[in-house]
């Protein structure tokens, strides 16, 4: 495995894990205002144009990760272009990132789900439920986190020969 392809490596996960972030924890709240407050050119247009901006220069990094570690020149700063160890790897390391990137999808969102769990068990229970219940759907919202969370960590092979390029031999 050679330095340059350890970077792209590390600039794609960090491009992919901040695109999930993105789209799993802000859109659907900034959908859920824009629906609550039917009002998308206002307030929301901002975040709406702030989120699809990320969104797009997360992409533009994804793609472009390998000419960006040829244009800051990665590997003059090391003696030796490959890391010698044959036990890292790039699927290896892709796998890994994937399962923190899921296993951190889990852990943002497994609090939130069980209180609002609670809270909605809470308001069926009780004769005032307007007492228990949160605006919005967050309850959804972060159980489909844990869901994409758990499907990353257990399909993290599928996706990291989707994410990592081919290895080459050298």
């Amino acid at each position: 495995m050679r330095v340059r392809d350890l970077f792209v490596i590390v600039l794609k996960l960090v491009a992919l894990s901040l695109v999930i972030h993105t789209f799993l924890l802000n859109l659907p709240l900034l959908v859920i205002r824009i629906w609550m407050d039917q009002d998308v050119l206002g307030t929301n247009g901002i975040e709406l144009l702030y989120t699809v901006l990320l969104v797009g220069l997360l992409a533009l990094l994804f793609v472009f990760a390998e000419k960006i570690v040829d244009f800051l020149k990665v590997e003059q700063g090391f003696t030796n272009p490959t890391i010698p160890t044959a036990a890292l790897t790039v699927d290896g390391l892709t796998q890994l990132g994937l399962f923190f990137v899921g296993l951190g999808l889990l852990i943002d969102n497994l609090p939130s789900f069980l209180s609002n769990a609670l809270f909605w068990f809470k308001a069926k229970a009780i004769d005032n439920p307007y007492e228990y219940v949160q605006t919005g759907n967050y309850w959804f919202a972060s159980l489909f986190n844990l869901l994409v969370g758990y499907i990353l960590i257990r399909n993290k092979e599928k996706v990291s020969q989707w994410v990592s390029p081919k290895e080459e031999e050298g």
